[in-house]
């Protein structure tokens, strides 16, 4: 008589495992589309999202708050497999943020970068309004370095997430106010043509 016991057999792999693997490779492409300023990072903000996540998923306490659809060995149902790209993404962005979180000198390191990856100049467009947009770029990004960690804290969050960043009504306030007053430096820096520059970016 035979037994049903099977001393070599292992447990089916959980689907987070081939989601997280598939998430990877789409984060990869985001960073490389959306962040191209911070190439140099893009290894480590997908190593600590793939390492964060998967800490998270092993983890009995945290995975306990979790859907259990995640650790069946087959694809759980749209709701909750959306749930879990949205965390994912989550923790992408996070790490992301902390990157623009870094000191100041980040920022000016990576201003050759984001010109580069500027639109191209448009067709009548000439030398002048060309070195005009990136002075504006330099300028701007100067001045959100030197904001207070929360405003910049904002500002970043919306600028990354967008849905994933619930907005409440004292934050749209903040974030106006903000608005208002990096286009009031700017004009002050660099005079009111600084709007039509603007305008053009």
């Amino acid at each position: 008589m035979s037994s049903s016991f099977d001393p070599g057999a292992r447990d089916p792999a959980p689907w987070w495992r081939a989601a997280l693997s598939a998430f990877a490779a789409r984060a990869r492409l985001q960073l490389r589309r959306r962040f191209p300023s911070i190439h140099e990072h893009h290894d480590d903000v997908l190593g600590d999202t793939v390492l964060s996540l998967t800490s998270t998923l092993c983890d009995p306490e945290k995975a306990a708050s979790l859907p259990a659809s995640w650790f069946a060995p087959h694809a759980p149902a749209p709701a909750d497999a959306e749930r879990f790209e949205n965390l994912a993404f989550t923790v992408l962005n996070r790490r992301v943020m902390d990157v623009f979180r870094l000191p100041h000198r980040r920022f000016v390191e990576s201003l050759s970068d984001i010109a580069e990856h500027q639109e191209p100049p448009q067709e009548g467009d000439g030398a002048e309004v060309t070195l005009d947009r990136a002075r504006t770029v330099r300028v701007l990004l100067s001045l959100i370095a030197r904001l207070p960690a929360q405003d910049r804290e904002l500002l970043e969050a919306v600028a990354l997430g967008g849905h994933e960043y619930p907005m409440s009504a004292r934050d749209r306030q903040r974030l106006r106010r903000l608005r208002i007053e990096l286009i009031d430096r700017l004009r002050s820096r660099l005079g009111a043509a600084v709007l039509e520059t603007i305008a053009r970016l």
